[in-house]
């Protein structure tokens, strides 16, 4: 496998959505690299990756109801990229670090 290539096994429940999938996570890719210039989860907290989820789940809400279709899965995977940078801080983090945000420390 050469560098920039991603393979992920589906289970035989998953193989059907295969297409879906691969376009999803391309378009997150691609989001990705377009809003690079914000940078990605080091120099954030969990609490302002949160407020950044919730803002992304809001204009989520407001594409569904006045949006065509594919803006309104646009902003889907806007919210799929915010739950990564969540869950790639929360990678980050010493555990210590983490039970600090737990305990609404940082």
């Amino acid at each position: 496998m050469k560098r920039g290539d991603l393979t992920v096994p589906l289970t035989p429940e998953l193989e059907p959505f295969r297409d879906d999938l691969e376009y999803f996570m391309r378009t997150m890719v691609r989001k990705l690299h377009i809003n690079r210039h914000k940078k990605f989860a080091e120099d954030k907290s969990i609490k302002t990756l949160m407020n950044g989820l919730t803002g992304e789940l809001l204009e989520l809400d407001e594409a569904i109801k006045t949006e065509s279709q594919f803006e309104a899965a646009l902003e889907a995977v806007d919210v799929s990229n915010m739950a990564f940078l969540v869950a790639l801080k929360a990678w980050q983090m010493t555990k210590t670090e983490y039970e600090e945000t737990q305990s609404g420390n940082t």
